[in-house]
C-alpha cells in the first residue's frame, strides 16, 4: 500500500513540474547564460521551447553588455541574424489573464513581436531599440507562443524579462498624467507619463524606419521618438495614445512607455503637409521647433564643414540628418533659394533638417520641379545644350543655376 502511494505522489509531483498554475504571477528575469541555444529550456520552474529561422549558417547567443542597464538576452548580432524567433511553453495551467515581455531590438531593426494563447492571436507589436514592457491580455487557456518576426533587417533581438499572470490577475497599470493637446505634454516635467490627446493632428513627416515621427496639432508640434506607431506622412490622428516626455540635447520627445499603443488613434489619410513659412531669425527659436517649415530667398553657403541658409545676417545650419541630400552637389552659393525642413534643436543650436532644397541637384529630392537627375542635359538661356565647362546661368531639370 505505501509503495503504490510512494508512486502516485512521484506522478502528481511529475505532472506540477510541467504545468504550473501559479494563481498570481509568474515572472523570470533573463540573466547570461539562461539561453545559450535553441531547444528546451527551464526557466523560473516552467519549461519554454526556443526556435529560430536563421539568416545564416551560423548561429549567435549572448548576453547584452552595451547598454546600462543590460537589455538582456541576446539573440542574433548583425551578421548571424534570425528573421523569426520563436518562444513558447505549454507550462501554464488554467486562463493566462495577461502577459508582460520586456524586450527590444538594436537601432534601425524592423521587428514585431506577436501573442498566441491556446491557437488564437491576441495582437502584434512594434519594437523598438529601447528595452520596453509590451502587454497582452489574452484571457484564454492554452499553449503560450511568442513569435519575433524581422523579414526586412539583420538585427539583434533582445529579452529581459518574462510575467504571466493567471486567474483573473493583471498588472497594476502606472498613473498618468493628462495632456490635452502637444502643448500641454511638452509643458510636463521631463519623464513624466501621460495620456496624450491627439485632435486632428498630422503626421509633417515620418522616416522609413518610423524612428523619427514629427506630428502638429493646433497648439503645437513634437517629435514622437521610437514610439513604435508605425505611422506614415500626411496621417491624420484623433484619439489618445500613453507616454513619456523626454528631452534629448534640448528637443522635447514624445517616447514610448509600457502603454503605447496605437489602439485608441484613428489614423485616416490626409493631403500632403503644408510648411509653414518662416524667416531664418524665426527659425532661430523654440516657436517652430519639430514643425515642417520653408524658407525662402535664402542664400546657401557653406561656412567651414555646414552648409549655412543665410537671409539678411542671420543663419541656420542645414542639417542632413534624413539622407534627403545624399550624392549632392553644392551648384553655387547664391541667392534665392527656397528650402523646406523639420526645423529642430540641437543643445543650444536651430538646424533644419532638409527635405526639398534648391541650389542642390540630386537623383533623391523630390521637389516641386519633380525629381532632379545629375544626369539631365545643361541649357543655357537661349535653349542650347551645353557641357559642365560653359560658365554663366544655366537651366537644368528645369531649374536656374550659376556655373562657374
Amino acid at each position: 500500500m505505501n509503495k503504490i502511494l510512494r508512486y502516485s505522489l512521484i506522478m502528481v509531483l511529475g505532472l506540477f513540474s510541467t504545468v504550473q498554475s501559479f494563481g498570481a504571477i509568474y515572472t523570470h528575469v533573463f540573466a547570461k547564460d539562461d539561453i545559450t541555444a535553441e531547444g528546451d529550456v527551464t526557466l523560473t520552474g516552467v519549461s519554454w521551447n526556443l526556435a529560430c529561422q536563421w539568416n545564416t549558417a551560423s548561429t549567435y547567443f549572448g548576453w547584452d553588455t552595451a547598454n546600462t542597464p543590460s537589455k538582456g538576452i541576446q539573440i542574433g548580432s548583425g551578421s548571424k541574424s534570425a528573421n523569426a524567433v520563436v518562444l513558447k511553453t505549454s507550462g501554464f495551467s488554467g486562463e493566462i489573464s495577461a502577459v508582460v515581455i520586456n524586450t527590444s531590438t538594436a537601432s534601425s531593426a524592423v521587428t514585431t513581436l506577436s501573442l498566441s494563447v491556446g491557437g488564437t492571436s491576441f495582437g502584434t507589436k512594434d519594437l523598438t531599440n529601447t528595452s520596453t514592457d509590451y502587454t497582452f491580455t489574452p484571457k484564454a487557456s492554452g499553449e503560450l507562443i511568442f513569435t519575433f518576426s524581422q523579414p526586412s533587417t539583420l538585427k539583434a533581438l533582445y529579452i529581459k524579462s518574462i510575467s504571466v499572470y493567471t486567474n483573473g490577475d493583471s498588472p497594476t497599470p502606472p498613473t498618468l498624467d493628462v495632456a490635452d493637446d502637444i502643448s500641454s505634454f511638452i509643458a510636463l516635467a521631463t519623464g513624466t507619463e501621460a495620456n496624450l490627446t491627439l485632435t486632428n493632428a498630422q503626421v509633417l513627416y515620418a522616416d522609413a524606419t518610423n524612428k523619427n515621427v514629427y506630428i502638429k496639432d493646433a497648439t503645437g508640434a513634437l517629435c514622437f521618438y521610437n514610439a513604435g506607431l508605425n505611422l506614415t506622412t500626411g496621417d491624420i490622428l484623433n484619439g489618445s495614445v500613453a507616454g513619456k516626455l523626454s528631452v534629448y540635447n534640448n528637443l522635447p520627445e514624445f517616447t514610448a512607455n509600457t502603454l503605447t499603443s496605437v489602439d485608441k488613434i484613428t489614423k485616416t489619410a490626409g493631403a500632403a503637409p503644408t510648411p509653414v513659412d518662416v524667416t531664418v531669425a524665426q527659425a532661430n527659436s523654440m516657436q517652430y521647433v519639430s514643425q515642417l517649415v520653408r524658407l525662402s530667398g535664402v542664400k546657401l553657403d557653406s561656412v567651414g564643414s555646414n552648409l549655412m541658409a543665410i537671409q539678411n545676417g542671420d543663419s541656420i545650419q542645414i542639417y542632413d540628418s534624413f539622407k534627403s541630400l545624399t550624392g549632392v552637389k553644392l551648384t553655387t552659393p547664391s541667392e534665392n533659394n527656397n528650402l523646406t525642413g523639420i526645423l529642430i534643436i540641437y543643445k543650444t543650436t536651430y538646424e533644419i533638417y532638409p527635405l526639398t532644397i534648391d541650389g542642390y541637384e540630386t537623383a533623391s529630392i523630390s521637389n516641386v520641379n519633380g525629381v532632379s537627375n545629375l544626369n539631365a542635359p545643361i541649357y543655357n538661356l537661349a535653349g542650347q545644350q551645353v557641357n559642365e565647362s560653359y560658365k554663366g546661368v544655366v537651366t537644368r531639370n528645369g531649374k536656374k543655376f550659376i556655373q562657374k
